[in-house]
């Protein structure tokens, strides 16, 4: 049936998710002394999947079950001392700049985000080992794109509210 297609393959996204998660904290449940950039791995892994589910669903439980993961990752990619130019920094920092937008709302502290990781990264392209270089100049492109797209909508929404501001100040004026 066409018309529950869309409805089944959500509820079969939110079940590979949610088992995506289950994986991931039962190996941070079971290997507690693994090394941090693993445990950053899968942390990263259950706060991705948690942000799926919530574009899924909206539910404000799931969304802040995802903020409390990128937080945990937050404090993980600190300790775990990654240049900026490789792949799982700007992984990490891509998928929570996304996470920031499009979960939190929060268009100016992704563009913020986005921004530094990727000025460190063109900063530190000396860094650079010749077998991830394609993989960084992706990553580096994605961020661009998204600062462009967000910077657009996030100057779109203020002149918006601008032009509201002026409606409703030259109606009250009138």
């Amino acid at each position: 049936d066409l018309h529950s297609f869309p409805t089944r393959r959500s509820s079969d996204l939110r079940l590979l998710c949610n088992k995506t998660i289950e994986i991931s904290q039962n190996f941070l449940r079971n290997n507690p002394t693994f090394p941090k950039k693993t445990q950053l791995y899968f942390t990263k892994t259950i706060a991705d999947h948690y942000r799926y589910i919530y574009e899924i669903n909206n539910e404000e439980d799931i969304k802040l079950k995802s903020k409390d993961y990128y937080e945990k990752s937050l404090q993980y990619i600190k300790e775990c001392k990654y240049t900026s130019t490789e792949t799982p920094y700007l992984t990490f920092y891509l998928n929570y700049s996304v996470f920031l937008h499009d979960t939190m709302k929060n268009t100016e502290e992704a563009i913020k985000v986005s921004k530094t990781c990727l000025y460190e990264a063109l900063k530190d392209t000396e860094e650079i080992v010749d077998n991830s270089q394609k993989d960084i100049v992706l990553l580096c492109q994605m961020l661009k794109d998204n600062i462009s797209l967000w910077k657009t909508e996030f100057n779109e929404g203020n002149n918006d509210n601008r032009r509201s501001e002026e409606r409703r100040v030259g109606k009250e004026c009138r």
